[in-house]
Parts: structure tokens; sequence; C-alpha cells
């Protein structure tokens, strides 16, 4: 059962069963599920970027910045770009040994919160030692 039929469209009688809130539901519903947290939107057009970030923060996301910036990550690096010049307050999901930002060498060590200056548009590498 899922909400993406065997034929590859979109399965309306699974939503509430998949979701826990009915199909075209107005709004925006959270669910907590017995595992995770299920977030129901049917109107997609109705986002801001500061929904978006609430609704990722209610669904149990680590923000990295406290401002809307691209970044990839897994568990041993974190991409981060930015197109201004500013600095940014980076807080990673753990505290680490060392961080390293691999284009400069700059190094923070015993650190699960950063601050570094970006020159923009540029983007920082930076490898995670635990």
């Amino acid at each position: 059962m899922g909400i993406i039929n065997d034929e590859g469209r979109y399965d309306e009688s699974n939503v509430q069963a998949v979701c826990g809130t009915p199909f075209a539901a107005p709004g925006i519903h959270t669910v907590p599920m017995s595992a995770w947290k299920s977030i129901y939107l049917h109107d997609p057009s109705v986002l801001t970027p500061e929904m978006i970030r609430e609704l990722a923060v209610t669904a149990g996301c680590h923000l990295y910045t406290e401002v809307p910036r691209p970044i990839c990550a897994n568990n041993k690096f974190v991409s981060l770009h930015t197109a201004c010049t500013e600095e940014l307050t980076v807080h990673f999901p753990t505290p680490c040994v060392r961080i390293t930002e691999l284009f400069s060498g700059q190094t923070w060590y015993d650190a699960r919160t950063i601050s570094i200056m970006m020159k923009g548009p540029e983007t920082a590498l930076f490898k995670l030692e635990n």
C-alpha cells in the first residue's frame, strides 16, 4: 500500500491510510505516527520559506544555519554555499573532535557550532571527524 499505485499514478484512496489525513484536506496537518511524523499539505502554493523551515523542524530535521542556505551533508562532510558576503554560524548535529574546511584549511577543535566568514559567492566544504 502506498500513495503511488502500481501504474505510477497518485492513489487518493491511500492518502489517509499512509499520511493519517484525508486527501485534499485544507491546511497543514501533522500526525504523529509510530516512529515518525506525517506532515500533509495538499496545496503547496501556500508554502513560504519560513513555513518549510518550521515544517522541517517539526519533522525532526537538523538545521545547520539560522538562515536558508544550500547545504549537502552526510556523516563525514558538509557542503555549504552562500551567494553573499556574511558571517555564518554553522551547527553540526553532533560534537566533532575536529572540523576542517577543506578549501581554506581552517580548522576547529572539539566543536559542534562554528562561525565562518564567507566572501560570497562561495562554497565551504567541511570534513567532520568524531
